[in-house]
């Protein structure tokens, strides 16, 4: 192997661990390539610098409760949000369906012609509901 090729397989085993022959291709050359060895004395001081210097920094216990509390909620509501589009969804759907069984039409028209709708509603909601996120709140 080239020193550049060296030097890259130097640089990845700081994030991986190298493979056996990775590893010994590796050794062979720094015993023998001061440039190389040179090298990954410098990047192993430099990944111990940089390890102490960007210590993960810790969260009180307090704060960890008070992350879950934030994620359960985040979560709830995105739930809460999603519930209009899964209410006109299945309401569209069981409309359809009924309308499918009643109706002296072929099933598939009646199918097609209530998704076409449902999907055209959503976009109309969609469109309008945007418009009045867009809007300041007057005081």
């Amino acid at each position: 192997m080239e020193c550049h090729e060296i030097q890259e397989s130097i640089l990845d085993g700081l994030d991986r661990e190298p493979s056996p022959d990775e590893r010994h291709a590796i050794e062979a050359h720094v015993s023998i390539c001061a440039t190389c060895a040179e090298f990954a004395r410098n990047q192993q001081v430099i990944d111990v610098r940089l390890a102490s210097a960007l210590a993960p920094p810790t969260m009180a216990p307090m704060s960890r409760a008070a992350l879950r509390a934030r994620v359960r909620h985040d979560a709830v509501t995105a739930r809460r949000e999603a519930l209009p589009e899964c209410v006109h969804f299945a309401s569209f759907g069981v409309t359809t369906l009924t309308l499918a069984w009643i109706l002296p039409v072929s099933p598939s028209i009646v199918v097609s012609g209530g998704l076409t709708v449902a999907l055209l509603s959503y976009v109309v909601l969609s469109v309008i509901r945007s418009s009045f996120e867009d809007q300041p709140l007057e005081a």
